[in-house]
């Protein structure tokens, strides 16, 4: 994340996520936390300095929209501490804090399953308008992990226009799409198999999963990073702007 926060490099991923950074400018914000626990609201505290404060019930979400799919009482919540804020119904009287405008929005990196059969495609194309995932924004990495016969990751892409809905030509419905850069092809691509000799990959979602779904991958990228350049040296000077120790 751009606020390059030390014990958290990469934005969050959940609601977890949100706690942890409200804890780190909650006394800046003016909250002083009295409890937090499992149960509806997450979060009692204090805010305000000196002689003018009040108590306030905090729920945290990652994204404000889950207040609603939880079902939770708006008459029992003063605050919504959340990573994005894209829910404009939310009930006038309650505040959101939306943490990404504090720390900056960063960068993610994702990993999209797409069909072999577009290897050639991809291959000779720089920049494209390409199926991301939903969430993605511009200046997000996503690696391109191809189905068999190639069985791994095999591209890198960087989004480069904010995504847009609009009508699928390959299938009936509409998909995501975004201006898309070429940032690395990879002659040796990291297959699903070597991710699964991996002791720093085995164990992730993505590859327990076999690629079936979008997914970001921001906690895994350092040993991702680490498995492609093993395997590309070449493509190191290609990725060095999102290098783990830089990306911001």
């Amino acid at each position: 994340m751009s606020s390059r926060t030390p014990a958290l490099p990469f934005e969050p991923e959940n609601e977890l996520g949100v706690v942890y950074l409200f804890g780190l400018v909650a006394r800046r914000l003016g909250f002083h936390v009295e409890d937090i626990s499992a149960s509806y609201p997450d979060c009692l505290a204090t805010l305000g300095n000196g002689g003018q404060k009040h108590k306030v019930r905090i729920e945290f979400e990652f994204k404000s929209s889950s207040f609603m799919a939880h079902r939770h009482d708006p008459k029992k919540c003063d605050v919504v501490v959340c990573w994005t804020h894209n829910w404009p119904e939310l009930p006038r009287r309650i505040q959101v804090i939306e943490l990404s405008k504090i720390f900056g929005v960063g960068r993610s990196v994702w990993i999209a399953s797409y069909a072999a059969k577009n290897d050639d495609d991809l291959a000779h194309t720089t920049v494209a308008n390409w199926s991301v995932p939903r969430p993605a924004r511009p200046g997000d990495l996503v690696l391109f992990y191809l189905t068999r016969p190639v069985g791994g990751i095999k591209y890198a892409f960087e989004i480069r226009t904010d995504p847009t809905v609009s009508r699928a030509g390959y299938r009936e419905g509409t998909d995501v799409f975004a201006k898309m850069r070429k940032v690395a092809a990879f002659k040796c691509p990291l297959t699903l198999e070597a991710m699964r000799e991996s002791r720093a990959l085995r164990s992730a979602h993505f590859v327990r999963q076999s690629f079936q779904s979008r997914t970001i991958v921001n906690a895994h990228w350092p040993a991702l990073h680490a498995a492609l350049i093993e395997r590309n040296p070449a493509a190191e000077r290609s990725l060095r702007k999102f290098a783990p120790d830089t990306f911001s």
